[in-house]
Order: C-alpha cells, then sequence, then structure tokens
C-alpha cells in the first residue's frame, strides 16, 4: 500500500484512534447507547481486522452479547438497517484518507 499509494501504511490500531479523534461528530449523531456499540466495534477491528465489521457472529461475543447478542445490538440503533449503514459507514471512515 505504501508504494502503491505513495502513504505509508497504518496499523489497525492506528486506524481507529484515527477515526476516534477525527468522527467525533459522526459518533455524536448516535445515541449514547448505539456509540457503544460502534466503539465496542472499534476494538474488535483492532484485535481481528475489518472481518470483525463484516461478520455478524461478532454480536455473539463479549461485550454484544451483554448488549442482547443480535436483537439487543439492534435495538441500540432502531432497527437492522440503521445498524447495518452505521457499520458501513465505520468501514468506510476508516479507511478515508
Amino acid at each position: 500500500a505504501h508504494i502503491a499509494f505513495g502513504r505509508p501504511v497504518r496499523t489497525r490500531s492506528e486506524r481507529a484512534k484515527a477515526f476516534e479523534t477525527r468522527e467525533g461528530a459522526f459518533l455524536n449523531r448516535y445515541k449514547d447507547e448505539a456509540r457503544e456499540v460502534i466503539l465496542a466495534l472499534l476494538d474488535k477491528y483492532r484485535v481481528g481486522g475489518v472481518e470483525q465489521l463484516a461478520d455478524p457472529r461478532v454480536f455473539r461475543l463479549s461485550p454484544f452479547r451483554e448488549m442482547g447478542q443480535v436483537p439487543g445490538v439492534i435495538q441500540r440503533f432502531g432497527g437492522a438497517e440503521p445498524l447495518q449503514k452505521a457499520v458501513r459507514e465505520v468501514q468506510r471512515r476508516l479507511y478515508a484518507a
């Protein structure tokens, strides 16, 4: 990536930290309970990569298990579609320049 695009390669941890730093307005669009899900997804991304954001089985793991797994997480966003949209937007913003 560094050679192809002329930019240094960033680690997942660096991407997640940059996201948290620059995406405050995006995060503030969401209620606290939904924002908690997004931040937990960022933690999963740090450890396991983008696959963690794309795989709904991640919601079987802690801390999502304590949130009610998929049904509980969906409820925090007010529906499945808003959750899916938020996850896609997180993915996009993680890899934005």
